[in-house]
């Protein structure tokens, strides 16, 4: 009896549970003039919760919880991209005080100071994201 029971709850739930799941949010990081952001990572924050994704060579990203791809819930985040050169990365690594080269404007790289709010429908699937250079 009790395995016939827990064949019926599992037959009723499993179709729930699969539907429940979060959207496969992809999207490219791009400048105003439609170049890539070739290198760096996207977060997207909300309710103290924080979800990253890589940045590939053509701007794009698969946004993850666990890992890239995953999806996240649906919700209004603060979006915020830290993308540095990989010669001033280099340079810091080996002395704290060596500056970093952004290459976006530095208000995208903490959610604090940037200007980005997205948000996540359950529907939402592929999305973009444009910033600004650095300042000269």
């Amino acid at each position: 009896m009790k395995h016939k029971l827990l064949v019926i709850l599992l037959a009723v739930t499993l179709p729930i549970m699969a539907g429940c799941g979060m959207p496969k949010v992809s999207g490219k990081v791009t400048f105003p003039d439609g170049a890539p952001l070739t290198t760096g990572t996207i977060f997207f924050e909300a309710d103290q919760h924080t979800y990253q994704a890589t940045i590939h060579r053509d701007g794009s990203f698969n946004m993850g919880v666990l890992r890239d791809g995953e999806g996240i819930p649906p919700g209004t985040y603060r979006v915020f991209v830290q993308a540095v050169s990989q010669e001033s990365m280099a340079a810091h690594d080996e002395n704290p005080d060596a500056p970093l080269v952004y290459l976006t404007d530095r208000k995208y790289a903490s959610p604090r100071t940037s200007d980005i709010v997205y948000t996540i429908e359950s529907t939402t699937r592929n999305i973009s994201i444009v910033v600004s250079p650095p300042a000269e």
